[in-house]
């Protein structure tokens, strides 16, 4: 199977390609999971609004033919023959005044949120809009998959780490900042800070993590959007 990636940035990707895929394993699918957007070479991802420009600058059936039967890079290249396209978006960006604007100026009104459910239908509304799938059959359609971290892709490393008291998918703010850097740490063999003012975006470090918590069943029991994203491609 292949599959491929349309996120915000680099350790987003890292995200969905091992957690993703030691999922997928598990249940004896073997995947091959490329970045579409950013692209490979880049150590810096865009953010939401390229996500949504990405989509812009691929409208249907350009991506259709370029990605999903053997378009422009089918005959060196297999992400020109991919058997899924995720589009992901963390949800954190709903209540961003930079996003209303942008997403607005494409006639999309955003609905503020509060429960991790409502947050993820209207990240994952949003998403539709700009895909514009209305046009292809269905068999493309399905070829679509789309997912909201709520409130960030951060969120899945926590489960991935722990069983925790509450659901880490309605971790925001600051709480998600602490929760991720407190994981990070003790992962690494470090004392945890009290608190934690970014969260750390360093490629080989989320590869690392990443890395030693994939095969971990804490993630599918705590997270059920990325039980969502498993669900959709299986």
């Amino acid at each position: 199977m292949r599959i491929g990636v349309v996120c915000e940035g680099v350790t987003d990707f890292i995200v969905i390609r091992e957690f993703l895929g030691a999922a997928l394993t598990k249940r004896n699918i073997a995947a091959s999971i490329f970045s579409i957007q950013p692209p490979p070479d880049r150590t810096k991802g865009g953010g939401c609004t390229e996500v949504l420009n990405w989509l812009i600058r691929m409208p249907p059936k350009r991506r259709r033919d370029t990605f999903l039967r053997g378009g422009l890079f089918q005959s060196n290249d297999p992400k020109g023959d991919l058997d899924f396209l995720i589009i992901q978006m963390d949800s954190d960006v709903l209540s961003d005044d930079h996003f209303i604007r942008f997403v607005g100026k494409h006639g999309v009104v955003v609905s503020q949120c509060t429960s991790v459910a409502d947050k993820s239908a209207e990240t994952t509304r949003i998403i539709e809009a700009f895909s514009d799938l209305n046009i292809l059959t269905q068999v493309d359609i399905d070829k679509h998959v789309f997912a909201a971290a709520v409130d960030a892709i951060e969120s899945w490393c926590v489960a991935a780490y722990e069983n925790r008291t509450h659901d880490p998918e309605a971790l925001t703010g600051q709480d998600l900042y602490d929760a991720f850097g407190s994981v990070l740490a003790r992962s690494l063999g470090r004392e945890p800070a009290d608190s934690y003012d970014s969260m750390n975006k360093k490629p080989k470090t989320r590869q690392r993590f990443c890395e030693l918590r994939k095969n971990s069943n804490h993630l599918e029991r705590q997270c059920t959007q990325f039980v969502k994203l498993l669900q959709d491609i299986t």
